[in-house]
């Protein structure tokens, strides 16, 4: 049980760090040109 819930937050933690990641090249991208 303990390793499923560790599992769904390495799994959103994951995401939320892709979603940075893009925003943050998104951001950068806009900025620039």
């Amino acid at each position: 049980m303990r390793e499923e819930v560790y599992l769904k937050a390495y799994q959103t933690l994951t995401e939320v760090q892709a979603a940075i990641g893009w925003y943050i090249n998104f951001y950068n991208r806009n900025r620039i040109s």
